[in-house]
């Protein structure tokens, strides 16, 4: 069985040398999305219901396509969109294209009969980011806000329009695993085409 790992199908999207900003044309990819609100406080959302909702629905999509479609694939990074309004956030996780609207139900209904619903609304959303300027911010996560601005001033210097409020954070590897100083994590903001 050959395991599909989408870092490597779309590297441009997920990897990236530190010290660069780069204006990337994201592709449509498909999500398990939930909303959440809180402080802004990583550590303290992957203890949390939304997170943990996120991972449970798509592990089990996950031993669906091994088991049903002879199809494996890597679980990937965490992906938040913090917007404007301060303690609101939307957390999601890319899944391949071939789950079908009929296979997120099922996996839903098949955690509820095993005891292991999800905590939260979950969905599946296709998402087309279009045109993102990003950067990778190594340290803490603390420190993003710097990466961020250095983004948005690349934006301003550059004639790039960001088209909203918001900016995406991807954690490139798990905060719990590597100290503060290790982590990754890709910052990106949509712009106007």
């Amino acid at each position: 069985m050959r395991v599909n790992d989408f870092r490597k199908i779309h590297k441009s999207v997920y990897s990236l040398k530190q010290g660069m900003i780069e204006v990337i044309d994201i592709p449509e990819l498909q999500f398990v999305v939930a909303h959440g609100e809180g402080e802004r406080n990583v550590y303290r959302m992957h203890d949390g219901d939304t997170i943990w909702s996120i991972s449970r629905v798509v592990n089990r999509l996950k031993d669906m396509t091994k088991l049903g479609m002879d199809y494996k694939f890597k679980l990937m990074p965490l992906e938040v969109i913090w917007t404007g309004e301060i303690g609101e956030w939307t957390a999601m996780m890319q899944v391949p294209n071939l789950i079908t609207e009929g296979m997120f139900s099922e996996a839903i209904q098949e955690l509820e009969f095993r005891k292991r619903s999800v905590r939260v609304p979950v969905y599946l959303k296709n998402n087309h980011q279009g045109r993102c300027v990003q950067a990778l911010h190594v340290g803490s996560y603390n420190n993003v806000y710097e990466t961020l601005e250095d983004v948005l001033n690349f934006c301003k210097e550059n004639g790039l329009v960001v088209k909203n409020r918001s900016h995406r954070e991807i954690y490139i590897n798990q905060p719990f695993c590597n100290e503060p100083s290790k982590l990754q994590t890709i910052v990106r903001v949509e712009v106007e085409d």
